[in-house]
């Protein structure tokens, strides 16, 4: 079976597939077309297990999915986060929108409709970074930050009730501080200690 042929079959992907000579051990990111990167003329048979001139395409295939999940995961776990702490930090404006005839969501659904709105955001937040352990070797420090982190996401949410903004300042402004330095420290510890 040849090099050129594997690429184009439909799955099961073949499970082995040349390097080009001169490849580093990890991936580059250039991209370069199949043709130009390896040879066709040499057989992905002749590989052996040990033999460094060989990756597995199904390993790299993995490898690119986990990636993408990961950013995904990432970006939706900030995105939400972010958009709950600014729907609660937006009650205080609910008047205002109002009265100027802005469509925010403390206006369209009310007091406690954005607070329940805010708390969904944040669940899928928790949900988000729950699943980035299993996307990336992270150890047990990660774990700590995220029990910190849900424990936060919560306090904040005690903290701001329907008919009570006076804290809304602590719960923005210090808690949502607490939750990004806690997700720097313990995921820079799991790094450093994986």
């Amino acid at each position: 079976m040849r090099f050129a042929d594997c690429i184009h079959r439909p799955s099961p992907l073949p499970t082995k597939y040349l390097k080009p000579s001169g490849y580093a051990p990890t991936y580059k990111p250039t991209m370069r077309p199949i043709n130009d990167a390896c040879d066709d003329d040499r057989d992905i048979d002749d590989c052996d297990e040990n033999d460094d001139d060989c990756v597995t395409v199904c390993d790299r295939a993995r490898e690119i999915r986990a990636q993408r999940a990961l950013f995904f995961a990432f970006v939706v776990a900030v995105a939400t986060w972010v958009a709950g702490f600014d729907v609660l930090y937006s009650l205080q404006d609910r008047e205002f929108d109002s009265g100027e005839g802005l469509h925010s969501m403390p206006q369209a659904l009310g007091e406690t409709g954005a607070m329940v709105a805010s708390g969904v955001l944040h669940v899928v937040t928790v949900g988000c970074l729950a699943a980035l352990p299993f996307l990336t070797p992270l150890g047990w420090p990660y774990w700590i930050g995220f029990a910190v982190i849900t424990a936060v996401l919560a306090y904040e949410h005690w903290l701001v009730r329907p008919g009570d903004l006076s804290r809304i300042d602590k719960a923005f402004f210090d808690l949502n501080g607490y939750v990004s330095v806690a997700f720097f420290v313990f995921v820079l510890g799991a790094w450093w200690l994986a």
